[in-house]
């Protein structure tokens, strides 16, 4: 049972605020978690990681980014992290959720669960501290929805 932020999700769709936003698809999207012990020994309040968004192909660019994530981000379904750039001190908080794994059949391999990444991008872009995001934003496709669109995409290339 897949759980958790850690992985690699190739985007198959991208929204600034509700429009689309056809630049994100065929990014590569993946989150690494570092091991955090404290000098007790015992496990830190906190997880951190590496986060590389690749964008798509041909464009050959990539930002590397850290995040961090409360530790339940290890095995929950959903939560919150925040990313950080470069030296910024002031993390750029975001909103995830995991989808559920579908079960394989003949014509459809197992796969990882989607993940939806909702960003407040305010923070990169000069505009100061923003909200967390709590949810996927009304307007936008449901994970639900959104795990049926990348499933009929896969199967219309099968």
């Amino acid at each position: 049972n897949a759980q958790g932020l850690q992985g690699s999700w190739e985007c198959f769709d991208g929204f600034q605020g509700t429009m689309r936003a056809p630049t994100w698809v065929g990014s590569c999207i993946t989150f690494e978690f570092l091991e955090e012990i404290g000098p007790d020994g015992q496990e830190r309040a906190t997880l951190s990681g590496s986060c590389r968004m690749s964008f798509a192909e041909g464009t050959g660019q990539a930002m590397s980014l850290t995040f961090r994530a409360e530790p339940e981000a290890s095995q929950s379904k959903e939560g919150h992290m925040e990313l950080f750039v470069g030296s910024l001190g002031q993390g750029q908080p975001c909103f995830w959720q995991r989808g559920h794994a579908e079960h394989p059949t003949p014509s459809l391999p197992a796969q990882i669960p989607p993940l939806v990444l909702v960003l407040t991008m305010g923070m990169f872009f000069g505009s100061g501290p923003t909200a967390s995001p709590t949810a996927i934003p009304l307007g936008l496709p449901s994970l639900e929805e959104a795990s049926r669109n990348v499933l009929q995409n896969d199967a219309s290339f099968n």
